[in-house]
């Protein structure tokens, strides 16, 4: 079995301030405490995977010529800080919205695990001994679903906390461990 971790990290919210389908630079602002955090998780020895849903492309606000435009131009700016992005994995489909091929039932729109089985498969990562870091209940059920080590959840809404506690009979069944995070910063001693 390989001993290769994986962190995986969701884009908007996360790496990014989500303003809402960000799909150009000018609108990509990165998260407080971000560089810090994936220069952590780097040292600590997890190769950096991002996993994002990107579902304005099948509601035909951008291309994925465009998403992967500003992907290149993200990655570019995180390596200049010393962060090495392994590998990007995105989904570009919705079960219901938009009016093209786009427009279905997927396997790697998270919380379906896709993005990471593939790059498990890829790169020859340990899912075991993998996280996930997201700001939505669907990036933690997607850990959870992929069997990883750990998820953290980065939110402070009330009905997330809720949806924590929910969560945490399915965490029960597999392992997998799920923590709440206020701040980015506050992984940095959970890692």
């Amino acid at each position: 079995m390989s001993n290769k971790r994986a962190a995986f990290f969701d884009r908007d919210g996360v790496i990014n301030v989500n303003h809402g389908y960000v799909h150009q630079i000018a609108d990509f602002e990165f998260m407080d405490g971000i560089i810090e955090l994936m220069l952590h998780v780097q040292a600590s020895g997890y190769e950096l995977v991002v996993v994002t849903n990107q579902s304005g492309i099948a509601r035909g606000m951008y291309t994925e010529d465009q998403f992967a435009q500003l992907n290149q131009w993200m990655c570019a700016q995180l390596l200049e800080q010393g962060v090495v992005i392994t590998d990007t994995y995105y989904c570009p489909h919705h079960l219901t919205a938009g009016n093209s091929a786009l427009t279905q039932d997927c396997a790697c729109r998270k919380p379906k695990p896709g993005m990471l089985l593939t790059a498990a498969e890829k790169h020859g990562y340990d899912l075991s001994q993998s996280i996930m870091v997201g700001d939505n209940r669907s990036d933690m059920q997607c850990a959870i679903n992929a069997h990883l080590r750990t998820g953290y959840w980065l939110t402070n809404k009330p009905q997330d906390i809720i949806a924590l506690t929910q969560l945490s009979d399915t965490v029960a069944e597999n392992s997998t461990q799920v923590l709440q995070i206020n701040t980015l910063r506050d992984c940095l001693h959970l890692i």
